[in-house]
């Protein structure tokens, strides 16, 4: 079975939310490398 996830990531423009967008950027840019192989039994 193939499928698929989305995720979505909330930043602010708000420039005192600064330090928390860049957490959010860099948690999205890790989760987005992450690729999972699952083996099907026979």
């Amino acid at each position: 079975l193939d499928s698929k996830a989305l995720m979505v990531i909330h930043i602010s423009p708000k420039e005192d939310d600064i330090n928390e967008t860049i957490c959010s950027m860099n948690f999205g840019q890790r989760a987005r490398s992450i690729e999972c192989h699952k083996e099907c039994p026979e």
